[in-house]
């Protein structure tokens, strides 16, 4: 069994069925979406949006692939990370998860779903006592250690 799949169903182990018939990395975390949505929507999101969290932290530390095929973060980043700020209520539960420069380490992946407008509204809605311009500074190219891996299409 693979690592990302033996890690999933430790953390969600309620969801042990569906982790095991995810067919890669990227099916999962479509799944994993639709289950922090379903939390956020209910009364009390509880224990398992702190464990999902785990599991998107888990999948940071893990080392980047070439591919964008097999790179873990490169789909939870596409499938997951990216949607976080369209559910208001987990929009709203960031500060609970993300400090201000972990969103802007992330801030590639948030740009490419919010573009730069909505990336600044995120972080003034979010973040709204902590102000800066790290967003107006020019990127050096290569700079994010985060940065996603280019996927290929197949011929």
């Amino acid at each position: 069994m693979s690592a990302w799949r033996r890690e999933a169903i430790r953390l969600l182990p309620e969801h042990a069925t569906e982790i095991r018939k995810a067919e890669n990395p990227y099916d999962l975390w479509i799944s994993i979406l639709m289950w922090f949505n379903a939390a956020y929507n209910a009364a009390d999101p509880g224990r398992i949006v702190k464990r999902i969290y785990e599991y998107l932290w888990w999948t940071r530390r893990q080392p980047r692939q070439s591919s964008a095929d097999s790179d873990l973060y490169t789909a939870a980043a596409c499938c997951f990370v990216e949607h976080i700020p369209d559910h208001p209520k987990a929009r709203l539960d960031m500060p609970r998860w993300w400090t201000r420069a972990s969103v802007l380490e992330h801030a590639d992946v948030f740009r490419y779903w919010l573009g730069d407008d909505g990336l600044t509204a995120l972080l003034q809605e979010v973040f709204p006592d902590e102000r800066g311009d790290e967003l107006k500074r020019p990127r050096a190219k290569g700079s994010s250690q985060h940065k996603l891996r280019r996927l290929t299409r197949p011929t």
